[in-house]
């Protein structure tokens, strides 16, 4: 994963994204891109902007829950405690609309986590 990880990183359009995000501040809109390679392209970001704080949002929980899955899987996260991971999943508060009693309360946990780590 790593050498994939610098394929992206000599890439003329990834060096002119980072640019972007840690000179300029910007927010940077990412579209498409196929498969994994969103994923790459992200974490290459990630990687060479530490520094920073990044969120990254998804249409959708299924593809937040692969994206979330891949980056783990790219900075070898998948194992770790979850107080050490540098990786975070943020999910829904899964209310459903006239069913306000059903919430999930390992993501309201989850979601608590994420906040107090940031």
């Amino acid at each position: 994963m790593k050498e994939l990880l610098k394929v992206y990183s000599h890439n003329q359009k990834y060096v002119d994204l980072l640019r972007r995000i840690t000179v300029n501040h910007s927010r940077v809109n990412i579209q498409s891109l196929a498969g994994s390679s969103m994923s790459f392209c992200v974490a290459a970001c990630m990687d060479g902007s530490r520094e920073f704080t990044h969120l990254i949002v998804l249409p959708d929980k299924e593809r937040a829950a692969y994206f979330y899955n891949d980056i783990e899987q790219i900075f070898s996260e998948q194992d770790l405690d979850y107080s050490k991971k540098n990786v975070l999943f943020y999910p829904s508060s899964y209310k459903l609309p006239y069913q306000v009693e059903d919430i999930d309360n390992a993501n309201i946990l989850l979601r608590a986590e994420v906040l107090n780590r940031l």
